[in-house]
């Protein structure tokens, strides 16, 4: 598979996730759909916005925008962060539905494999060569920032990653 094909089986993945969380989320804070299950109002709207942070990074991706991978991971982490936080809540009594947690658990899992995508995309599109010094990594003949160093960039900066 090539890095374009992957960056954009990527950007597709997180197209479609963030349409269906935006659906999902809007017909429940629209009052069109009510589930059987306990909502916790602020993961609704958490799984809203980020539906449509989802969507910004979908196209950034789709563009081949490196403030995408940025946004990715900061995605990624967010899910992950959220995930921890209704674990951590069910295990001490507090009220999560288990079907919030499998919606989390799938979302979290789904960015960690647009990450893995993205990952391989840099590798095949900026390989290393093995004789360069560590130093010497960091860019590439052309003196253009080594890919894989812009995906590590933190979630904190997000709108720094150029």
């Amino acid at each position: 598979m090539t890095a374009k094909t992957q960056r954009k089986l990527a950007a597709s993945a997180a197209l479609m996730l963030g349409a269906l969380s935006i659906a999902s989320g809007g017909a429940v804070l629209l009052g069109l759909k009510q589930p059987d299950y306990l909502v916790l109002p602020w993961l609704v709207w958490y799984n809203t916005v980020m539906g449509a942070v989802s969507l910004v990074a979908g196209l950034l991706l789709w563009q081949q925008r490196s403030r995408g991978e940025c946004l990715a991971v900061a995605i990624a982490s967010l899910h992950g962060a959220i995930l921890l936080t209704l674990v951590v809540r069910y295990f001490a009594g507090s009220a999560v539905a288990t079907q919030s947690i499998g919606a989390m658990v799938f979302r979290t899992f789904i960015w960690a494999g647009i990450l893995r995508l993205l990952r391989m995309a840099a590798r095949v599109s900026d390989p290393v060569d093995a004789t360069q010094k560590p130093s010497q990594r960091l860019t590439s003949s052309s003196g253009v920032k080594n890919r894989r160093m812009r995906m590590a960039c933190p979630p904190v900066l997000i709108f720094l990653c150029a």
